[in-house]
């Protein structure tokens, strides 16, 4: 079933009023939303200036898009900045600058901790 959202997936839960749709990939989270608004594969391809065929190959999980077209996406279907990001894959560039930064404190902690014993070594 698509827009009866028996999806059987169990990695994010969605809470819509009091039911919660279970949501593990970018093609559920998309046909999940497509249809809470009512709008059909070729309607959300006329909003995003691609062909319905490509629509239905996401929501099949064969084709993941670009960047620019689930940021796209993400505002025609209301989701949140960055939401669908993760789904296909992908992350969001605060969070590479997140895992930037750790990385580069974890490197100045070890330098540090290092330097302390060549001290007390000395």
């Amino acid at each position: 079933m698509v827009c009866g959202f028996e999806f059987t997936s169990t990695t994010i839960g969605k809470q819509i009023g009091t039911m919660i749709i279970e949501i593990s990939t970018l093609g559920e989270a998309i046909v999940h939303k497509r249809c809470l608004l009512g709008l059909t594969q070729a309607s959300l391809a006329k909003k995003l200036g691609v062909d319905n065929t490509y629509i239905s190959k996401i929501e099949n999980n064969h084709s993941i898009p670009n960047r620019e077209l689930l940021r796209k996406l993400e505002n025609v279907l209301s989701f949140e900045y960055g939401e669908l990001l993760p789904l296909a894959g992908l992350h969001s560039q605060e969070l590479e600058q997140l895992f930037d930064e750790v990385v580069t404190l974890i490197g100045e902690k070890q330098l540090m901790k290092e330097l302390e014993n060549i001290k007390y070594n000395a």
